[in-house]
């Protein structure tokens, strides 16, 4: 993540791995959840480039993949 992203999360007041943890906890809750960068924004309040690399971070966990469609879910 660059600093402008940080920037992006620090001036919302929410740490990265608060944001990590509520995504976490979001797709564990609701089995089938798969939500394209755009949709994510919007349900997290969130900026979509800051989205992207936490979805990355997600994806290199093996929390997440990303399937032909955009759209990020659980494997």
């Amino acid at each position: 993540m660059d600093h402008e992203e940080r920037s992006i999360l620090e001036a919302t007041s929410v740490s990265l791995s608060s944001v990590v943890a509520r995504i976490r906890a979001e797709y564990v809750e609701m089995p089938g959840l798969a939500l394209t960068v755009a949709q994510a924004a919007r349900f997290w309040s969130l900026n979509p480039s800051a989205l992207e690399q936490l979805f990355s971070i997600l994806v290199d966990d093996g929390f997440l993949l990303r399937d032909k469609t955009g759209a990020y879910r659980r494997p």
